[in-house]
């Protein structure tokens, strides 16, 4: 049916339905419900209080470019749990490593570890 085809009310009316629908504003999406610096838990979260070093294992569908994957949002949310004191590079002195692997089931495992300098490298 078209708006033609309606008599002169109705036509009006759906003029006027359809104007208040294009000009109306819908509020903004909140993306980050629940979203506060309260613990995560009943148990408060044990964080590292020394530099550590990352390790990221991804079983993925599709492989990501080398360069694709992203371990930035993981160690951020990691910092934000309170696991970590920050991303700093006196935190986290070596760069995370990162290794995937192609399967059915996707899944990111992270592992934490102390960080022990290589005596070599002083």
């Amino acid at each position: 049916m078209k708006l033609d085809d309606l008599n002169k009310r109705y036509r009006a009316q759906a003029a006027r339905q359809l104007a208040a629908a294009i000009t109306a504003t819908l509020p903004p999406a909140n993306v980050e419900q629940g979203a506060g610096d309260g613990a995560l838990a009943k148990e408060e979260v044990k964080g590292f209080n020394r530099p550590v070093s990352l390790s990221y294992f991804e079983t993925r569908k599709r492989l990501a470019d080398s360069d694709g994957a992203c371990t930035k949002y993981a160690t951020d949310a990691l910092v934000s749990a309170g696991i970590l004191r920050n991303d700093s590079p006196l935190e986290i002195p070596e760069r995370p490593t990162h290794k995937q692997t192609k399967g059915k089931e996707e899944e990111t495992i992270i592992e934490i570890r102390e960080y022990i300098p290589n005596p070599q490298d002083e």
